[in-house]
Formats: C-alpha cells, sequence, structure tokens
C-alpha cells in the first residue's frame, strides 16, 4: 500500500504534464475550441467518442465548455491515444513532437508512446488496487522521470525531489 500511495503523485503529475502538452498543441494548432470542432483535429474511434463524453459530462455538470477544463476531463487514455501509430502523420509529426521540448536526438512518437502506454496501464493497476510488488519498481519511477523530463526537466527535477518513492523504495524490506 505504501508504494502504491507513493506513486500516486508521480503518475498524476505524468498525466497532467502530459495533457497539458498535447492539450496545449492541439489550441495552437486548432485554436481555442478545438475540442467543438468536428473533424479537427481528424480523431478516430474511440477518441472522438471520448472527447464528446467528456463535453457531454462537463455539460450535464453546468460547468462551461473551455479547453482547461475539457483538458481535465479527458482520461489517460485519450491522452496515450493521440500518440498511438494512427496519428504518426495526421498530429505526431506537424504538431505534437514539438509537446517534447527536451528530447533527445532521434526521438519517435513510439519512443514516448511506448512508456506512456506501460505507465497507463501502472496506474490503472495501482488504480484498481491490484498488486504491483511484482515490477522493477525502481524502472517505473526511472521512466515516469524521463517522459516528464522530455516534455519539462523543471518539473520533473520538481517531482523527484519532492516524490517519497525512492524512500518508500529504499524501506522495503
Amino acid at each position: 500500500m505504501a508504494i502504491s500511495e507513493a506513486f500516486y503523485s508521480p503518475l498524476q503529475n505524468l498525466e497532467v504534464v502530459l495533457r497539458n502538452a498535447l492539450g496545449n498543441a492541439l489550441r495552437a494548432r486548432y485554436g481555442a475550441d478545438w475540442y467543438l470542432q468536428g473533424g479537427v483535429p481528424p480523431l478516430m474511434y474511440p477518441l472522438p467518442e471520448m472527447l464528446a463524453k467528456a463535453r457531454e459530462e462537463l455539460t450535464r455538470r453546468g460547468i462551461a465548455l473551455e479547453h482547461g477544463r475539457i483538458l481535465a476531463e479527458l482520461n489517460f487514455g485519450f491522452w496515450g491515444g493521440l500518440l498511438s501509430s494512427r496519428y504518426e502523420t495526421s498530429l505526431w509529426r506537424p504538431i505534437f513532437f514539438r509537446a517534447f521540448a527536451d528530447r533527445p536526438a532521434g526521438f519517435k512518437r513510439k519512443t514516448v508512446h511506448d512508456p506512456i502506454e506501460r505507465l497507463r496501464r501502472f496506474r490503472n493497476r495501482i488504480a484498481h488496487h491490484e498488486p504491483i510488488h511484482d515490477r522493477n519498481l525502481a524502472e517505473d519511477y526511472a521512466e515516469i522521470l524521463k517522459v516528464v523530463g522530455w516534455i519539462s526537466p523543471y518539473m520533473a527535477v520538481w517531482l523527484d525531489e519532492t516524490s517519497k518513492v525512492t524512500a518508500v523504495l529504499a524501506a522495503r524490506p
């Protein structure tokens, strides 16, 4: 339980940093109301449905549809889905690769998609109270810091300085 709790904040920060980076890229390319425009950006199943559900939920709760609210309403799966191979030419090459400002040379979409998917599944295991003790948790943590660092090196340093993961792992029996 202690290690699952310790991972909650780094995973949460990863999701927020990723959604803000990709969301800001979408806003810069398609405008502040990108989430209202039919077919722009060109999304494929299930992402249009996820976006529609987010809009409907906010409307149902009486919350104004605006960029920041939409970002917060969409789940980690949506953001990871935008990094899938089906968006290589329509979104990755024209806009999303720039969201990873501190990317290494030779950085490709798959370089970030694969760890995001692993970390999303890891986050879901924690959220569903499943055991995680059989994983290489130090590697999971390093991967979180690496992905966050590609977007914001400053945030990766802050996250590491405030995280409890290293201390909890060091106290592991």
